[in-house]
């Protein structure tokens, strides 16, 4: 229900006449209790602002009426004793403005002081100059006492140099500060620290400024100029072994917390600090704190290391992958010498332990076989990322200081950490087997494992280090191992090499990555190296070699090989007939690709192999898959007879037939070859894709280039013709690869040719007779690569009416086709002849008769005896020799062409 404000307005008009009494009674309530309030306050703040002078200014009240009123003096009552006071108004009120005057003087005077002591803090601060100057004069002071001394062994000039460290916040101007720090690092070159108390003195502050300025800032510049000041300060202290480990290091009661410290923060500010330099100095300010030739000392120090290991692996695994080479170069060193002091199996140390406090003795770890075995599972990851980055790195000085860090595990750790061990016996083995250009670095890392194997060794030469120390430790590491009586690889490791051989050869996986690949046969060549006398003597070797065929052939991925590069196996031209155009290194650039991606490790296994293994040759030939040319298998097979061939002669007749046959069975089922044949095999055969087929005519190709001898006339019988029906093919890889076997017998391919002319028409002629394409394609490219010298023989007369002779038998089209090609090639090379003049070296000589000579003598016998001298002499000017065989073959031609179908 909605009421309207009309409506509203008549209830309360009704509601007041019906209660009319009541609200005058609540009404009168209401008005007494505010006239009451109202009054009350006003009342209340008139009273209270009659004496605020009063109480602003000390004045009783009635003082200050007596002066407004003239008086002099007023009495004053007490009631609780009854007694009067006079009391001396202008008296009261001169108290009252000295009290008020000496205030405002005290005010003024702190205002005046604090003015001056801003003005002397100003003028007091630290500047450059000043910090020069103070530390000259402790410079002259100490060059002062040396010239009355001599000697000085007393660093109290450290103590003003101190109390003025001490004061490091005043500090405030980066450039000031970076100015102490260099006079420090400056006068700790001067002067060495000898005393414990300004030891303990620079030991607290260093670790203050480190917490409150260092670490908490951005400016990269200064942290390194600090780094660079601990250190001069570590090498101040060192000067003295005996205190720096002893009093330093060797402290665990008082100093080992801060040393924990230093170490935190130094690997700190090596993960925030991106740049090389000043990691590297962090890295040389820590070696410079560890490193050290004295056991006695290494002992101290292994014992500290021993507490932060965590946390150094940690910092240190960051950059094992860097791509500053330098600064993994100098990682790798730093953690081998770690592993070699710290890693040990010792008691606590007990010089200390029995007075070190109880909060810190659990910090103290006692290095027993639990713990070597927590090393060991933390260390077994962090190796293998290590090898898998740097094993194949391009630095050969990353790949030493990888070789010297799993040197240092094998030699000096390997009884307890045994995984540990186990990979590092395996990296240094892959870096044996890695192919380098520097054979100096190989020979010294195949020797010292040869000493740890026991193994007769060579003298080496070791390579020159740089002057920082941190690189020398490689070559004091090689000259202490190659040394030593004692190191040598514990009996475990040799068990595990054997074992883990075989597992290699007995791994059954399809694929596997080019890392992997590669690894496992760099692994398998190192383990081979050393260790094959004992498989020789054990193993069966026809078991193991074929094990070993069968571990080769998974590790050579063709699959890829052939899918990567389907354009550059499917890619057809024209072949070049002008061999003088024909560019070598253009050929290798290119065909460099169909190379597998691990043969610098294949080339390496096989000469590794067949060196005490002959007969690999012969089982290689076994493995033929002769029935089936294209087999996957096949192209691997000839790869590695063409590696293992690729040093030594071959003198296997037999077996080089049976490739020649291979050759034939592939190359002569081209697009000119048996097309009605082909169609009927189509129906019941599925044809093998052509990459396929031109992969494996290219490696096969390659083997018998490498296997041919250059000089047995006996095996280029048949491989010559095969090579010119290689030529002919249409496809680029299978042309140009026939042509480069055909330039290894011979830079002059024309003479060359002209030599094997006999064998080679011989070849072509018998193939014609078989009803077989071939003859006139070799026939073809003989002529084409042999130019005019192969036509000007006495042979080609021969092969001319054999020709002549198929097309007066009616052969099929595309014998015609063929037949066609080769009378036309063959006729423009005698045009060329024809064109030229004749030299009359050729026409005199008797020892060998040209084929222009003997189609001269053959006119001259067919001419008639009637004619007379004159007019034969006139037909001889006007005719060439060469006149008369091309007329005839004008003839047939006509003669052929008239009786043909269109197509013809």
């Amino acid at each position: 229900m909605r009421f309207s404000l009309n409506d509203w307005r008549k209830q309360i008009a009704y509601f007041k006449r019906k209660n009319f009494k009541n609200i005058q009674k609540v009404r009168g309530i209401v008005n007494t209790f505010s006239f009451f309030i109202v009054w009350g306050y006003a009342g209340y703040f008139i009273a209270n602002r009659a004496d605020k002078s009063a109480r602003e200014t000390g004045i009783p009240h009635s003082v200050q009426v007596a002066k407004q009123s003239g008086d002099r003096y007023i009495t004053k009552y007490n009631l609780n004793t009854g007694e009067k006071e006079v009391i001396d108004v202008h008296q009261i009120f001169a108290e009252k403005e000295l009290e008020a005057r000496q205030k405002a003087l005290e005010e003024r005077r702190l205002r005046e002081e604090a003015r001056l002591a801003s003005s002397q803090s100003v003028l007091l601060q630290p500047t450059i100059d000043n910090i020069r100057l103070c530390f000259s004069l402790i410079q002259q002071c100490y060059h002062r006492r040396l010239e009355e001394e001599q000697t000085v062994r007393d660093d109290s000039l450290y103590v003003p140099s101190i109390l003025l460290l001490r004061q490091f916040a005043r500090f405030q101007n980066p450039s000031t500060f970076d100015e102490l720090l260099q006079q420090f690092i400056s006068l700790f070159e001067l002067i060495p620290i000898s005393s414990r108390k300004i030891l303990d003195d620079l030991l607290c502050i260093i670790s203050i400024i480190l917490t409150k300025r260092i670490m908490i800032s951005n400016d990269e510049v200064q942290q390194d100029l600090f780094i660079r000041f601990f250190r001069a300060f570590c090498l101040s202290v060192k000067k003295n072994p005996s205190f720096f480990y002893r009093e330093f290091l060797g402290n665990f009661n008082q100093n080992l917390p801060i040393i924990g410290h230093y170490i935190s923060c130094l690997l700190q500010l090596y993960e925030k600090i991106n740049s090389l330099d000043y990691r590297m100095n962090i890295v040389e300010t820590i070696w410079t704190i560890i490193y050290t030739n004295e056991n006695e000392y290494r002992v101290i120090i292994g014992q500290v290391l021993a507490c932060f290991l965590p946390g150094i692996l940690k910092s240190l695994a960051q950059d094992f992958d860097s791509v500053h080479q330098r600064l993994a170069q100098t990682n790798l060193i730093l953690l081998s010498y770690i592993l070699r002091i710290s890693v040990v199996r010792s008691a606590k140390y007990v010089n200390q332990t029995d007075s070190i406090k109880d909060e810190l003795r659990d910090l103290v770890v006692e290095r027993n076989e639990q713990w070597l075995t927590i090393v060991d599972t933390h260390l077994a990851p962090l190796l293998q990322r290590l090898t898998t980055n740097c094993a194949n790195h391009e630095s050969v000085h990353v790949r030493r200081a990888l070789a010297i860090l799993m040197l240092n595990i094998l030699s000096f750790c390997s009884t307890w950490l045994k995984i540990s061990s186990n990979i590092a016996l395996k990296t240094m083995l892959v870096l044996v087997s890695t192919i380098t250009n520097d054979q100096n670095e190989n020979k010294i890392i195949k020797t010292l494992l040869e000493k740890l194997f026991k193994l007769p060794i060579e003298a080496v030469s070791v390579l020159p280090s740089s002057s920082t120390s941190i690189f020398t430790y490689e070559n004091e590491f090689i000259s202490e191992i190659l040394n030593s009586s004692t190191i040598t690889v514990s009996d475990h490791l040799l068990i595990d090499c054997q074992t883990d051989l075989f597992q290699l050869l007995d791994q059954q996986q399809d694929k596997f990555m080019y890392t992997d690949r590669r690894w496992r046969l760099q692994l398998f060549i190192g383990y081979y190296t050393f260790i094959h006398h004992h498989i020789d003597f054990l193993f069966d070797m026809d078991a193991f070699t074929e094990k070993l065929f069968r571990f080769i052939l998974q590790t050579l991925d063709f699959d890829t090989l052939l899918r990567s590069h389907l354009n550059l196996l499917n890619g057809s031209s024209l072949p070049s007939r002008d061999y003088e155009t024909f560019n070598q290194a253009e050929y290798d650039s290119v065909y460099k690709q169909l190379k597998p991606d691990v043969h610098d490790e294949i080339y390496q296994l096989i000469n590794l192999f067949v060196a005490s293994h002959s007969k690999f040759a012969d089982y290689l030939f076994e493995q033929i898959n002769r029935t089936k040319i294209t087999d996957e298998n096949n192209p691997k097979v000839f790869y590695l007879l063409s590696i293992l061939y690729d040093k030594i002669n071959f003198d296997h007749f037999d077996e080089h037939q049976q490739l020649l046959s291979s050759l034939t069975q592939l190359i002569c089922d081209d697009h000119n070859q048996r097309r009605a044949q082909r169609r009927r095999r189509r129906k019941k055969d599925v044809e093998e894709p052509i990459s396929i087929r031109n992969f494996t005519i290219y490696y096969l190709l390659q083997c018998l280039r490498t296997l041919t001898p250059l000089k047995q006339t006996v095996y280029l019988i048949d491989y010559i013709p095969l090579l010119l029906l290689c030529h002919s093919s249409i496809y680029t890889i299978i042309h140009q690869t026939s042509f480069v076997c055909l330039l290894a017998f011979s830079t002059d391919l024309p003479s060359f040719l002209v030599s094997q002319s006999e064998y080679i028409v011989d070849t072509s002629l018998r193939k014609l007779q078989t009803s077989s394409y071939d003859g006139y394609l070799i026939l073809i490219e003989f002529i084409r690569l042999g130019n005019t010298r192969v036509i000007n023989q006495p042979i080609m007369t021969h092969v001319i009416e054999q020709l002549l002779l198929e097309l007066s038998c009616l052969p099929p089209v595309e014998c015609i086709e063929l037949t066609f090609q080769f009378l036309n090639v063959f006729c423009q090379q005698v045009i060329d002849i024809v064109g030229k003049k004749k030299p009359k070296a050729i026409v005199n000589s008797s020892v060998s008769k040209s084929l222009i000579e003997f189609a001269l003598e053959l006119q001259q016998q067919s001419q008639p005896m009637e004619s007379s001298a004159d007019e034969i002499n006139e037909e001889k000017k006007e005719e060439h020799p060469w006149h008369r065989m091309l007329v005839s073959v004008v003839d047939i031609f006509q003669h052929f062409i008239s009786h043909s179908n269109s197509h013809i």
